[in-house]
């Protein structure tokens, strides 16, 4: 079975792709002492590398349901 190209990958594809890719950088950023912000229950939280959560705020937007997704790549 060939490999896809980008271009060709269909929207939830394209989501799992991002969605390695952003728990990749997530986890060595942690490893080289960076904090990270997320989005949890609402709420912006900043990570720490030692572990230390921190409340930012609640978050600015809601959720967003995409029913056409346009991606450009290069």
């Amino acid at each position: 079975m060939a490999t896809r190209k980008y271009s060709e990958l269909s929207a939830a594809g394209m989501r799992r792709v991002l969605q390695d890719a952003n728990g990749r950088v997530s986890k060595e950023n942690l490893q080289r002492g960076i904090a990270i912000t997320v989005a949890e229950h609402g709420r912006l939280v900043q990570i720490q590398p030692d572990g230390m959560r921190r409340e930012l705020g609640k978050q600015l937007k809601p959720h967003v349901t995409i029913t056409k997704t346009k991606f450009r790549l290069g």
